[in-house]
């Protein structure tokens, strides 16, 4: 439980740092690819016995291959991520990524015999939905039209790949050892993606990358959060507390949840009656989760 709460705690505080980014103007690229660099060297520090790691992930197991994968999609997802909260809100954005409950679920139902699904979880899922859509639905002054849409498309289905494999990769995983290697691996891949890009620009003459002290500030911030976002629902899904498909349910509608409360007392956002009712059926699908 307390492995979930830290998730959820973590996966609010990327969201609203990329808000935090837009009022202090931090350039978000520059930001993400420190970010990832941090967060793999944090991540080895937290590797138990790192020797026996790395000479298991040299075998190539399925969870070192799924981690680098994984790494490519990181960077691509968090970059929308990071404008998308700038250009829709925090809030919008928090809504597409966690919508990618839905399919999740379906997936890990069909995939995991032991993963079916009572008529209780159903109806949770079915409220979770409902509660999303309806906290969704803001009068911020954003309008979602044109390619404003395809920031929460891309995110949808992005956030879909990684909140299914995260937990997936992690069963070929068979020591605590090889699942903090595991956990910080993707960032490994991510941040060597950013850089190779990074160069790629500068051969070409590009000048608009700023390494400042401020995206270093702000990246080293990101990167431990980050990295505990993910080792921690890692521990959760190895804890064997739940089946799956709740447990990512319990941590994208606990996101979604914290974020927007704290985006209305640290941003002055403002919710509707039927963001209010939205959030209140998120309230019952978790508790009906719990059962």
């Amino acid at each position: 439980m307390l492995f979930l709460l830290a998730s959820i705690l973590s996966t609010t505080g990327l969201y609203l740092l990329f808000k935090w980014f837009a009022i202090k103007g931090v350039h978000v690229f520059e930001a993400i690819l420190i970010n990832y660099l941090v967060a793999f060297s944090f991540g080895i520090c937290m590797v138990e016995n790192p020797t026996y790691a790395f000479e298991q992930a040299f075998t190539f197991p399925t969870w070192t291959w799924g981690a680098l994968l994984l790494g490519i999609s990181f960077i691509s997802i968090f970059n929308v991520t990071g404008k998308s909260a700038q250009l829709v809100g925090v809030s919008n954005t928090t809504i597409a990524g966690k919508m990618s409950l839905v399919l999740v679920v379906l997936l890990f139902s069909l995939t995991n015999p032991e993963e079916k699904l009572e008529w209780h979880h159903w109806l949770a899922i079915a409220l979770a939905i409902l509660g999303i859509v309806f906290s969704s639905i803001k009068s911020d002054g954003v309008k979602m039209k044109g390619n404003l849409l395809l920031y929460p498309a891309i995110i949808f289905l992005g956030s879909t790949l990684i909140d299914f494999m995260i937990p997936k990769l992690s069963e070929t995983a068979n020591t605590h050892s090889e699942i903090s290697l595991y956990a910080c691996l993707p960032f490994l891949t991510a941040g060597l993606t950013g850089g190779l890009y990074v160069l790629y620009q500068k051969t070409n003459g590009a000048t608009q990358f700023r390494f400042t002290q401020k995206e270093w500030i702000y990246g080293t911030l990101l990167g431990v959060i980050n990295y505990g976002s993910i080792f921690f629902l890692v521990k959760t899904v190895d804890s064997g507390w739940m089946m799956k498909s709740k447990i990512v349910c319990l941590n994208n509608l606990g996101v979604v949840m914290v974020s927007t409360f704290v985006a209305i007392l640290l941003f002055k956002e403002r919710l509707s009656k039927i963001n209010w009712v939205g959030l209140g059926l998120s309230i019952v699908a978790l508790l009906v989760l719990m059962m």
